[in-house]
């Protein structure tokens, strides 16, 4: 009797052990299913998100080089407005269709302020942080050049050298490989190509 009872606890102590351990095992498939599958959520989301960097990455380098076409048309017709000795006052001109007909400078005038507000809505939207902190200073100087050389004037200089720290600007977003603007605060741009040694 004594036996039998020694066996059938063995048995019974076996039973729960097996039970035991096929639970264990089955929190543990559990555990290790949803790793993998959180795993594999993070793997595509990972792989999502740096699809999109490329694509904005490539975005934001097409909208650089028509900001940059921009400024290169503004400087154009800006040396002509001067070289021609500005705009005349015409009271007679009262919408944008009797500027185009009446001056072909200033049909060139009113296309390249709108093609530049144009693409500088698209800078503001898209441009990353190293380029936005010298939009500013460079619309002014726009804006300035462009009522300067309308009476004859001459700020050309200025608007070329506020277009050499664009560049740079954009240089330094292309080439530090940050992501987005991950980047803290504002960052340094350099004002000054290096020097070389």
């Amino acid at each position: 009797m004594i036996a039998v009872a020694g066996a059938m606890a063995g048995t019974v102590a076996g039973f729960l052990l097996q039970r035991r351990q096929a639970r264990e095992q089955r929190t543990w498939q559990t555990t290790d299913l949803a790793r993998q599958e959180t795993l594999a959520l993070v793997q595509s989301t990972s792989a999502a998100f740096d699809q999109r960097e490329v694509l904005l990455w490539q975005e934001r380098r097409a909208v650089y080089i028509r900001f940059l076409t921009c400024i290169d048309d503004w400087i154009e017709l800006l040396r002509d407005l001067r070289d021609s000795g500005g705009l005349p006052n015409a009271p007679d001109i009262q919408t944008s269709d009797d500027a185009r007909q009446a001056s072909p400078l200033a049909a060139r005038h009113l296309e390249a302020a709108r093609n530049f507000a144009r693409v500088d809505v698209e800078m503001t939207v898209i441009a990353g942080s190293p380029v936005q902190s010298v939009l500013d200073a460079l619309r002014g100087t726009v804006y300035a050049a462009a009522r300067e050389a309308l009476t004859g004037g001459d700020k050309i200089a200025d608007l070329t050298d506020e277009r050499g720290r664009l560049v740079r600007a954009i240089r330094f977003e292309l080439t530090t490989s940050f992501v987005g603007d991950r980047h803290g605060g504002r960052p340094r741009v350099p004002s000054q190509a290096p020097s070389p040694s």
